[in-house]
């Protein structure tokens, strides 16, 4: 019986990751300094950052995903998406490098009959743009920074965050050119029909912008808080790297290296070790708001159609 090998790395790798970072937490973390630290934050700020880039987003993402799947199916309501990506969207951090946010694809298909294959293509388009979005904005904090501060271990993260950008270009090229001759650029054609609009680039990608923006702002709203004061590079390289640490690690929510790697990095800029990790707990906040917004989208969902209801439809 052949053990599937890269399955057993998916799974063994991220639980090795897990608890090398919650030990590195028990053990270096400077717990009684963090604790005074975080009993002098700035609620105001925090909330802020918070609960103010948490509704942006949330509504943002749902204005873009709505504008893609309208142009296949303009009978679909803002309603309905916003309500979705606010459940789906923020739900997914407990899941693995956020693959959960899937789970709206399938939503709305049961909602208002979707053809799934539409609903992927719009999916897979926004993952795309997404990680070019984040990779770029690692790019400009890296460059808008003291480099010499930074030092050469910053140098791989750019290698990798210039990859990114180079690979999702391409791809992107890739989908608008793909030939519709053969029964695969055919099936791919109508995987992406969501996004195959060229107009509608002009208003994803400013809203894409836009979104991690705001995802931006309120990191450093959230971190003000607790006194950290960053220049824009430095909140943006942080959210950058950290963001794709989260998702690449494939634990729920980064937990445990996102905490890391946020000390660590703010210790690079010039912050003491308690303060670095008080701001990289105050980040987590972010996640808990992130819940919190799913659960209650979720709650006015099953108020207005009902679960039971919803899951009839599919059948």
């Amino acid at each position: 019986m052949k053990i599937p090998v890269l399955r057993v790395l998916a799974k063994l790798v991220p639980m090795l990751l897990l608890g090398g970072c919650g030990w590195y937490l028990y053990r270096y973390f400077q717990w009684p300094a963090i604790i005074a630290l975080l009993g002098k934050t700035e609620v105001i700020w925090l909330l802020m950052g918070t609960l103010g880039g948490c509704t942006a987003v949330t509504v943002l993402r749902a204005w873009r995903w709505w504008l893609m799947i309208r142009t296949v199916n303009p009978q679909v309501g803002f309603g309905d998406v916003y309500l979705i990506t606010g459940i789906v969207v923020n739900l997914a951090v407990v899941t693995p490098g956020q693959l959960g946010e899937t789970l709206k694809i399938e939503l709305l298909k049961r909602r208002i009959t979707l053809d799934r294959t539409t609903g992927i293509g719009s999916f897979f388009i926004e993952r795309v743009i997404d990680m070019v979005m984040v990779a770029s904005f690692g790019m400009i904090g890296w460059l808008g920074q003291d480099l010499s501060r930074l030092g050469f271990a910053s140098r791989p993260v750019v290698y990798m965050l210039g990859g990114i950008i180079g690979v999702g270009i391409v791809a992107l090229v890739l989908l608008l050119c793909w030939p519709g001759q053969s029964k695969l650029g055919v099936f791919v054609r109508r995987l992406l029909e969501a996004g195959n609009q060229p107009t509608l680039w002009l208003k994803i990608i400013p809203i894409s912008w836009l979104t991690w923006s705001c995802i931006a702002l309120g990191w450093k709203l959230s971190l003000l808080s607790v006194a950290i004061d960053l220049s824009v590079p430095q909140t943006l390289w942080l959210m950058s790297v950290t963001a794709l640490a989260q998702v690449f690690s494939l634990i729920p929510g980064g937990l445990g290296v996102s905490e890391v790697l946020v000390a660590k990095l703010l210790q690079v800029m010039g912050y003491d070790a308690a303060q670095a990790e008080a701001g990289a707990l105050i980040l987590r906040c972010f996640s808990v708001v992130m819940i919190s917004f799913g659960l209650v989208h979720g709650l006015v969902w099953q108020r207005l159609y009902g679960w039971v209801s919803v899951r009839r439809q599919a059948v």
